[in-house]
């Protein structure tokens, strides 16, 4: 077939909202040639929020994607700006998908520091639509002290102290506590 209709006014409408053209019934027209009506099919819209989640390290993670309508669109995660699901074909096998009739919800179990990042699921479309989640893996601090046993000091004489944060996502915060006896 040619790109262009009659008069070159063009097929698709690239502005429109919808972007998927199907055939439906077809007609003569006065030259006897077949002619098929086309029928644009509007992208799916997003029933799932995008998210902001934190979990501790070794936890699940379940992120959803669900649209009102799949029908002839494929639905694909990315992990930052790398392709890990295309429909129900997994590329990273860190994840699992648990799928649903329209959509599906993306699984990372024993979630690891590596895990942090932005998580995409993007409808395949002319203009593809997507929503991205933001995943921050929380994880246990380790801290260091200054003397790392017990602190013997005579009365009226200075006490010294140090804690140093050594790791933990997000950086942990500290705070100094007198306990009473």
């Amino acid at each position: 077939g040619q790109p262009y209709g009659e008069e070159g006014n063009d097929l698709y409408d690239y502005d429109a909202a919808s972007d998927v053209i199907e055939a439906g019934d077809t007609s003569e027209n006065s030259d006897g040639e077949q002619r098929t009506k086309l029928e644009m099919m509007a992208t799916p819209k997003f029933m799932s929020q995008a998210q902001s989640v934190m979990v501790n390290e070794g936890d699940t993670i379940r992120l959803p994607c669900i649209v009102d309508r799949l029908e002839g669109f494929v639905m694909l995660w990315k992990k930052n700006k790398d392709i890990i699901t295309v429909a129900s074909q997994i590329i990273d096998k860190r994840v699992r998908l648990d799928e649903e009739e329209n959509g599906n919800h993306l699984i990372l179990s024993q979630a690891t520091p590596e895990d942090s990042g932005e998580y995409t699921c993007q409808i395949s479309a002319f203009n593809p639509t997507e929503i991205t989640h933001k995943v921050l893996i929380r994880v246990k601090p380790v801290i260091s002290t200054i003397p790392e046993d017990v602190l013997i000091v005579d009365a009226g004489s200075t006490a010294s102290l140090v804690c140093n944060i050594v790791s933990g996502t997000p950086t942990p915060e500290v705070r100094w506590r007198r306990k009473e006896r």
